[in-house]
């Protein structure tokens, strides 16, 4: 049974929807295709059929089984287009994620992060770098949402993404926390660096919080400018990934 159009909307607009249904909205064959790719769910694929203007798009519609796919109209569709240049496929994907576990590999630690495009551009800085664990912690921001997947332009759909009710299931790893404390190291400095770590990186106004920082063993911070006091999120996230990696 296809997605009822009004279900579909309200997927692309409100956080209780997809975390209810486990589903989330994608717009764009691109991240479409990236989805199909990486073995994420196609429950629907939604298409315009004066949009279907290439031979790429044509090929994502036909990775779909026909009875996976709706056709709408363009009144429908510009409601849940993220930008106004519409392409015209998109696809509502079954989420991926785990809660309360570790994995192997080196991760990031996101701790009450509210802005959206922060997140998502965090995805694409992480995969860049060969991170593939994201641990949310607390009041984040849905990784789910449209402007979420966009910020990250597909790079969702390779990320493990863990959801963490208790901080004591991450006691045991090797936490540094990225802050601007008074007694924390400079990064460029600090030369110990493991192999596998957890690096946290908290709200984009008040920081981390002291339960996280109690968390880990060292405190880091980017070396900036008075003139200015942080470095959003994401910006630090590759500032602190870079030197962990260089």
């Amino acid at each position: 049974m296809l997605m009822d159009k009004h279900k579909l909307i309200k997927l692309s607009r409100d956080r209780s929807a997809r975390w209810g249904s486990g589903l989330f909205w994608v717009d764009g064959v691109n991240f479409v295709d990236q989805a199909i790719k990486k073995g994420w769910e196609i429950d629907t694929l939604v298409y315009l059929a004066d949009k279907l203007d290439t031979e790429f798009k044509h090929s994502v519609i036909h990775a779909v089984p026909k009875d996976n796919r709706m056709l709408i109209g363009h009144a429908v569709y510009e409601k849940l287009a993220y930008k106004e240049d519409i392409q015209g496929v998109g696809a509502v994907v079954k989420m991926k994620f785990l809660k309360n576990q570790v994995l192997p590999g080196s991760g990031l630690v996101l701790e009450n992060t509210q802005y959206g495009g922060g997140m998502g551009s965090v995805m694409r800085t992480a995969l860049g770098f060969g991170v593939k664990n994201i641990y949310l912690v607390g009041k984040t921001v849905d990784p789910f949402a449209p402007e979420v997947v966009r910020a990250s332009m597909g790079a969702i759909f390779g990320i493990n993404i863990i959801v963490i009710d208790d901080l004591n299931i991450l006691s045991n790893q090797s936490n540094f926390a990225l802050c601007l404390d008074k007694d924390s190291i400079n990064l460029k400095s600090y030369s110990i660096k493991p192999e596998q770590y957890l690096l946290w990186l908290g709200n984009e106004g008040r920081g981390l919080t002291p339960q996280a920082k109690l968390m880990c063993q060292t405190k880091l911070k980017i070396d900036i400018s008075s003139d200015i006091d942080s470095l959003n999120v994401d910006v630090a996230a590759g500032v602190a990934l870079y030197e962990f990696t260089a």
